[in-house]
């Protein structure tokens, strides 16, 4: 029975994980930025939304006639306000969180690189020995 109740929760803790490791990676970073390139080439593409309530309706008519059957969809989409858009802010609330999460589960590393003195190497160039050169001499050495 004891077997039982442990089973739901290892598979809780495994899909915790999971999550915390795929919205923390960095190629969902780049997949999120690249959507993101997608959608400011959509708000750069088609005319936006004016904010003035005045200019609205007249933008609206001007729009109808230039995207005609084609501007309910593009309304509805919220192609012509793109930066108030819930889409667009979803996304931008997507990155922030991947940016956050990926900060996060690197802070161990770059703390230590912060905190501690870099490890000393056993052979630093001044101290490798250079092969030799067909006459049997140092490269180093110059005859004055």
């Amino acid at each position: 029975m004891g077997e039982e109740s442990q089973m739901p929760r290892n598979v809780l803790v495994s899909v915790l994980h999971n999550l915390w490791r795929i919205l923390g990676s960095t190629r969902l970073a780049a997949i999120l930025l690249a959507i993101l390139l997608f959608a400011l080439l959509l708000a750069s593409l088609f005319p936006q939304m004016p904010v003035d309530l005045a200019a609205r309706q007249s933008w609206l008519t001007a729009v109808a006639l230039r995207y005609h059957g084609a501007t309910a969809v593009l309304r509805a989409l919220r192609f012509f306000d793109v930066f108030h858009s819930a889409w667009f802010l979803a996304l931008l609330a997507a990155l922030l969180l991947n940016g956050f999460l990926c900060t996060i589960q690197r802070l161990p590393r770059i703390w230590k690189s912060l905190t501690q003195a870099p490890e000393s190497p056993s052979r630093t160039p001044s101290t490798m020995a250079l092969p030799p050169t067909p006459n049997g001499r140092s490269p180093l050495f110059r005859p004055d």
